[in-house]
Formats: C-alpha cells, structure tokens, sequence
C-alpha cells in the first residue's frame, strides 16, 4: 500500500537495478506521455492559432504563457507535493493537461487559446519536479543523476514522436483536430498509469 506522502522507502537502488523495476516502467511511460502532448502543443499550437486566422505575434504569445505557466507550475504545484504526496499531484497535473488537448479541438478564440496555453503550462510545469522527486524517493539518491537522465533520454522518445505525427495528420487532413484528439488520449492514458504507481519493493541485500 502506498504511503500518502511517499516516505516508505529507504533503499539505494543502482540504475540497472532500478530500470528492471515497474516503478521505473510506469515513470518512463508517463514520462513519454507527457512529452508527447508537449511536444504537439508546443510545436503546433502556433500554427494552429493562425490557421484560425489570428496574426502570427499574437499567436506567438501562447508561447510566452505556456513557458511562464511552466515556470509557476515547477514552484507552486511541485512545493504542494510535499504536503499532499506524489501521485495525487501527478495524476492532478496530468488529467488537465489530457482535457486540455481536447478542448484545442473546438476552440477558436483568442483569449481562450491563450488560457489554454497558461494552464497548459501550469500543469506540465508541476509535473516536472514531482517525477523527479518521486524517482529519488523510489529509487534513493546514490544513483538519482543517472535513472533521472535514463528517464529523460527516454521521454524524448515521446516529444521525437508527437511533433511530426502531429504534422502528418496535419498533411493528411488540413487540420490538427485528430492529432489533439490522440495527444489527448495519449496523456490521459499516463494519468491512468500513475494512479498505478508505486514504490518498488525492498532491494535485497543479498
């Protein structure tokens, strides 16, 4: 059972120890989730504004605010997971960010593009340092530098992933809508996982 603020685990885990662990397979595939809608976001959204015939430096501007939401997300919502535990903080991080792919498929006004972008970068921002945080509570810190760089490695994968797909269905259909639509599922499909997610079972001394 999981303990509400993540503090039942003590063990120093090696990296090869540590990346044949679920714990470790569940973080890299929210990891990778979360990268995937980032990186649809981030590399299309622009693009998207102004096809809803929107100059380009207003569209732009989404940007600014998803960076400056990031910013806020790692302070504010990475310092709540102290208080209320990892996996709730993810979980609340990730659901928002799936519904707000989604809604990218009906909007078409401005100032709603750019609320969309704040929170957008609000929720990803929190996500950032609660992954971070609950890997060295999983897995100790003697090894933290090296899971924490496997993990990222891996979660470009995602983002490697997400930009050009999002720009083949764009291709295929002129519009961006389906791949909101599956970046959405995709993110939400982490969200789930982290409801899964718990510490590893205790490293044998032997």
């Amino acid at each position: 059972m999981d303990c509400p603020r993540d503090t039942e685990f003590h063990d120093d885990w090696s990296a090869r120890e540590a990346v044949r662990t679920v714990s470790f397979t569940l973080l890299l595939s929210i990891f990778i989730a979360l990268a995937f809608g980032l990186s649809i976001v981030t590399t299309h959204l622009v693009a998207h504004i102004e096809d809803m015939g929107f100059d380009p430096v207003p569209a732009a501007f989404v940007l600014t605010l998803i960076g400056g939401g990031g910013i806020f997300g790692r302070i504010m919502i990475g310092g709540s997971a102290d208080k209320t535990g990892n996996k709730a903080v993810l979980v609340a991080c990730l659901i928002p960010q799936a519904l707000l792919l989604f809604c990218l498929i009906w909007v078409k006004e401005l100032w709603a593009f750019y609320v969309i972008g704040a929170l957008y970068g609000l929720t990803y921002g929190g996500t950032l340092p609660v992954i971070i945080k609950t890997t060295s509570e999983f897995f100790g810190l003697s090894s933290t530098g090296t899971i924490i760089g496997i993990l990222i490695l891996g979660a470009t994968s995602g983002g490697a992933v997400g930009a050009p797909f999002a720009g083949y269905i764009y291709d295929v259909t002129g519009n961006y809508s389906i791949a909101f639509l599956i970046g959405g599922i995709v993110v939400m499909v982490g969200s789930v996982l982290s409801f899964r997610l718990k510490a590893p079972g205790k490293l044998s001394l032997v």
